[in-house]
């Protein structure tokens, strides 16, 4: 069967010919007992593996939304979409990287430690709107994860560990979760093209110090949920599936 949309094509693209058949909340997401439930046969994982001959790349599955029948989207037909998810929230200032290094990659927000690519972690805001929503963040979140043991089935019947630490926390004394979110530069992108986008709906400027970055304010993610394969010979399959959060964009509200 053919799958639908070759994620090769640059991520501006994808977001502007795909965004509207595949944006889901990802507090919309009904597992059960709802006329929108999606169920883990719904799910599928299409290979998104990077393309770099310099470096040998682990394989990567993003998460798709397979349909009943193939559609044609645009110029593109296939029997599968993938997920592009949402959710609102506020960005932590710790462990948050989203300051353009001199040199390449990004620093901390108090400069002090740099990385290869963008990450930042969002969490609930502060009122019982946001924290509902995240309760149903933190469910869906787990049951997506979840999905793998369907998804990506070993035909030994073995199942694969699943590893969520670079996706989503817990804080166990309050019960509120936060969600990861990575972002690295392709093709001819630079830091510069990080995706920031004001309250217009445009690129925004990036933030040059910590006290500009967009930290503990109303902000919304859209991203593409992804699966990396991990080898790992102490495991019973041999590996295991480290889960992380693709940022498409970021949106000050």
């Amino acid at each position: 069967m053919p799958y639908i949309c070759p994620l090769s094509a640059s991520e501006d693209r994808y977001i502007t010919d795909f965004c509207e058949h595949s944006l889901t909340p990802i507090t919309d997401v009904h597992f059960k007992d709802h006329h929108q439930a999606v169920s883990k046969q719904d799910i599928g994982f299409l290979d998104y593996t990077d393309e770099d001959e310099s470096t040998a790349q682990p394989i990567t599955y993003v998460y798709t939304y397979k349909f009943a029948e193939p559609r044609t989207i645009g110029e593109f037909t296939g029997d599968q979409l993938p997920f592009t998810f949402i959710v609102h929230g506020q960005i932590s200032p710790s462990d948050c990287f989203i300051i353009p290094a001199v040199g390449g990659g990004f620093t901390s927000l108090d400069g002090a430690t740099r990385r290869d690519m963008a990450s930042f972690w969002l969490e609930e805001r502060p009122n019982r709107v946001s924290h509902s929503e995240w309760r149903r963040v933190r469910a869906n979140v787990s049951k997506l994860a979840s999905c793998t043991r369907i998804g990506l089935r070993e035909a030994s019947g073995l199942i694969v560990r699943r590893d969520t630490t670079d996706l989503i926390q817990i804080d166990n004394s309050t019960g509120t979760a936060k969600l990861r979110f990575e972002w690295v530069p392709k093709n001819r992108e630079t830091e510069h093209d990080f995706p920031l986008l004001n309250h217009r709906d445009q690129a925004a400027r990036l933030p040059s110090t910590g006290s500009q970055a967009p930290t503990e304010v109303a902000v919304t993610v859209m991203f593409s949920l992804r699966c990396t394969v991990q080898e790992n010979m102490s495991e019973p399959t041999g590996k295991y599936y480290k889960l992380h959060a693709r940022l498409l964009a970021l949106s000050q509200t």
